[in-house]
């Protein structure tokens, strides 16, 4: 779990490149549109640039999944749970548009389908918008603990980890302390 990435997506970048504005563009210099709400009540957004944003920066926020910051440069996190996801959601969005002309009905579009639904999942699962509705969804499991000793040593480390960070995601995304470690 130890990691070097300090700027984390919660919706991955993968998914955001899948939406740019310019596919043609290198990877760093891919673009998405960004929007703000308006006004929530009537369903009203607001283009906030019309050139777009950088995928690099956007829906991310620094150390938002990382559980134990032992110094400027390393921490423990969740971005490599989370990339075995994102890598597979474009083949696998690729493999489910092709198979679905092809072969409707078929073990590999169930599969592709499969593949998809669970990347787009952790991505609900992951956004800190929703930390309260993801709790709630999951509160049959609050106060569970991993049996594997590996998984249960990460686990403690989710309430006892360093997180000069806290503050700032709490405040950021309206949450107490333990509804954030209750999420982690």
């Amino acid at each position: 779990m130890d990691n070097l990435t300090r700027n984390q997506h919660f919706i991955s970048q993968t998914e955001q490149r899948s939406n740019c504005i310019d596919e043609s563009k290198p990877k760093d210099k891919k673009r998405i549109y960004k929007f703000e709400i308006a006004d929530r009540e009537n369903s009203v957004v607001r283009l906030t640039n019309a050139e777009g944003v950088k995928i690099k920066t956007n829906l991310s926020f620094n150390d938002l999944f990382s559980f134990d910051v032992k110094s400027s440069r390393l921490r423990k996190n969740l971005e490599n749970f989370f990339h075995k996801f994102e890598m597979d959601l474009a083949p696998a969005t690729g493999l489910l548009i092709s198979e679905s002309k092809l072969n409707p009905g078929s073990d590999v579009l169930k599969g592709a389908a499969e593949r998809v639904l669970k990347a787009k999942f952790m991505g609900w699962i992951r956004n800190p918008y929703l930390i309260a509705q993801t709790i709630n969804i999951y509160k049959e499991l609050v106060g569970m603990y991993p049996t594997d000793p590996l998984l249960l040593v990460h686990f403690s480390d989710i309430r006892v980890g360093e997180k000069p960070h806290l503050a700032e995601v709490c405040a950021e995304f309206g949450v107490t302390s333990e509804l954030y470690f209750q999420w982690l």
